[in-house]
């Protein structure tokens, strides 16, 4: 299925934002931690990984994960008064 990736890197820095927050880590922290690591990720793979190429669009799915998974974190952490 075309797009389907961007699926699935959504998905997986959602669930991450969302266990790292829910384990109590600092929100910006894990936000900062998550955006870095979704850049770097892909300069490697354009820059270093001959078999791989760099894609920006999966940099915004990620951070669109990322984002999406430490709201529901906090959405939680709050509702269950921590």
């Amino acid at each position: 299925m075309p797009g389907i990736d961007k699926a699935v890197h959504v998905a997986l820095f959602g669930a991450v934002g969302l266990a790292a927050v829910m384990a109590g880590a600092g929100w910006r922290t894990v936000v900062l931690l998550l955006v870095a690591h979704a850049v770097v990720s892909e300069v490697v793979q354009a820059r270093l990984l001959t078999a791989r190429s760099g894609d920006p669009w999966d940099v915004a799915a990620d951070v669109a994960g990322a984002l999406g998974g430490v709201a529901l974190g906090v959405a939680r952490r709050r509702s269950r008064g921590r």
